[in-house]
């Protein structure tokens, strides 16, 4: 069975008031993208062109990397110039991190195989391991640096998140993951990937978009693309032009 089937919408929130209502249904903001991508994907890169120096490149040196060991330095450097320890949020250690990242490895491995568009429970099972037990993040707030971690060792199946974009984006507030358990961020992130990202990454009309602009990138004229390094990250840069 697929993740999405599990999801029905619109979407129906847990009472629980710790959990935001979103501006509109899954189904809505997926059309908003689609229907907006070619423009979305023109102002993400019109308005952030500077988004070259550190950022891009420990991006695609981590994603280029194949060596385990090598891999986990280069995330880590990616996470940091990501401004994933700067300003509330904070890093652990490098030596925390890696030996986290090391316990992991036979479960990054196996989920290597994972691919957005074909989500699986057992795929998610994987995923859930994972961000359940890197160590990454000092403060509670846990999903989006798990969610950059992951987009960097699994780029085929787990884009991004931001509270910037992504969050505001789905739930009209930055401020979702107040309150929030690792458990609860888990499902949280859960849902975002199964009732949002996973279709919005199976519609046809999108793909055609994005198999160009991917292989473009991938073939040199991709240099007006350099972050279109995979789908989920290309979906990433759809909704950062969708939220300025």
């Amino acid at each position: 069975m697929r993740l999405e089937s599990l999801h029905a919408e619109p979407l129906v929130r847990p009472s629980n008031p710790i959990y935001a209502s979103p501006v509109k249904s899954y189904a809505q903001v997926t059309q908003n993208i689609v229907t907006h991508a070619r423009d979305y994907h023109k102002r993400f890169y019109a308005d952030r062109m500077h988004f070259r120096g550190p950022a891009l490149h420990f991006h695609r040196r981590a994603l280029a990397e194949s060596d385990y060991g090598l891999k986990i330095e280069f995330v880590y450097a990616a996470l940091v110039a990501w401004g994933m320890n700067a300003l509330a949020a904070e890093m652990v250690d490098f030596k925390d991190f890696s030996e986290s990242m090391w316990e992991l490895k036979d479960t990054v491995i196996a989920a290597s195989t994972a691919r957005l568009g074909s989500l699986r429970e057992d795929d998610f099972q994987l995923l859930k391991k994972i961000f359940l037990g890197v160590n990454v993040m000092v403060g509670p707030p846990k999903l989006v640096g798990h969610a950059k971690l992951l987009a960097h060792f699994l780029p085929k199946a787990v884009p991004p998140i931001d509270r910037r974009h992504t969050l505001r984006f789905l739930f009209g507030t930055k401020n979702v993951l107040k309150g929030l358990s690792l458990h609860g961020q888990w499902n949280l992130f859960h849902e975002i990937i199964g009732s949002f990202f996973v279709p919005l990454s199976q519609h046809p009309g999108l793909l055609k978009k994005a198999n160009k602009w991917i292989f473009q990138q991938e073939h040199g004229a991709g240099r007006n693309f350099p972050w279109d390094t995979s789908l989920p990250k290309l979906l990433d840069n759809l909704i950062i032009g969708a939220t300025p």
